[in-house]
């Protein structure tokens, strides 16, 4: 057998024994680290967002607390409960808050962006308190009378107020009068839209009754996330007068160069008492005076009673 037929024979025997040898098993790829997003719920805020509304929402709490008591008189026990987002499904998102009563409320420009909403039971409560027939028992389908609606709208009106104390930079105001469900305000199917929910007892009672905020969530950003949200902008042309004001009343120093000479060391050490220093400057000539150390003017020696002057007589550039 020749060279090349045995070198032949010996690449089909390996090829041979390379072609029963298993598949090397490709090991599965690790599955990535991911986070599931729903995105049938809204994102409007992240976690540290959501922590600044939680934060605002305990000072409402105080403000609510506070109204509530000079209106009725009497202490009640106010609590946040949670703040929730959710996409409004239809025009008056009825869904997504118990049914009852409401009052929409608005910044200065007039256009409502939120309700309050009182389930039937806060409603009652809160109207029987005023009319002091605490023990009434509420029955549900006997809606509130003109004279209980009448008061509804004024403490609703005081727990609108509680916001603007709670941000002072803005001012919201209730609007219109009280209906039910939500129909104060139309929402459009897709808007995001947070509930603020708070829960109150009346002090010495351990029931409980609910009412919360349906705020668009674009105008909680604006308003409550926003650090200069509702601050009025300064007026350029006063701001600028403030400015020119201020920087008029610093304080610069002036100084005055009478004249120069230079020493050499040696001549320096030599100096005694009753030496005559001689200049090159003549009696009569201008001399500089200095701002901050800057030559600015230049003028003529002179005398103010008894001080030294300088009458200026060129400006330098």
């Amino acid at each position: 057998m020749s060279r090349t037929a045995q070198k032949n024979a010996g690449k089909e025997r390996m090829l041979n024994l390379l072609s029963k040898l298993p598949a090397a098993q490709t090991a599965a790829p690790a599955p990535a680290d991911c986070l599931d997003y729903n995105w049938l719920e809204p994102h409007c805020f992240n976690n540290d967002q959501l922590e600044k509304i939680n934060i605002f929402a305990k000072t409402l709490e105080e403000k609510i607390k506070s109204r509530l008591k000079n209106y009725f008189g009497q202490n009640f026990k106010v609590e946040f409960d949670s703040a929730t987002q959710f996409f409004c499904q239809q025009s008056d998102a009825s869904e997504n808050q118990p049914a009852g009563y409401c009052l929409g409320f608005s910044g200065e420009t007039g256009s409502i962006f939120g309700v309050v909403d009182m389930p039937r039971d806060t409603a009652f409560a809160w109207t029987q308190q005023i009319l002091g027939d605490t023990h009434a028992e509420q029955q549900q389908d006997v809606e509130l009378s003109s004279l209980e609606r009448s008061l509804l709208h004024d403490i609703a009106t005081e727990v609108v107020n509680s916001i603007t104390l709670a941000i002072p930079q803005g001012k919201i105001k209730p609007q219109g009068c009280i209906t039910e469900s939500s129909v104060a305000m139309k929402f459009t199917p897709g808007q995001e839209v947070c509930r603020l929910a708070f829960k109150f007892a009346i002090d010495g009672s351990e029931k409980q009754f609910a009412f919360g905020y349906l705020v668009l969530c674009e105008h909680i950003t604006n308003v409550v996330l926003t650090p200069n949200a509702g601050k009025t902008t300064a007026d350029p042309a006063k701001t600028r007068e403030t400015i020119i004001r201020n920087l008029k009343n610093i304080k610069i120093p002036l100084s005055s160069i009478l004249c120069r000479q230079v020493f050499s060391l040696g001549e320096l050490l030599s100096l005694e008492a009753d030496d005559i220093i001689v200049f090159d400057k003549k009696i009569g000539d201008s001399v500089d005076v200095l701002v901050a150390g800057k030559p600015s003017f230049s003028g003529m020696l002179a005398k103010n009673n008894k001080n030294f002057a300088v009458v200026i007589d060129k400006i330098k550039k």
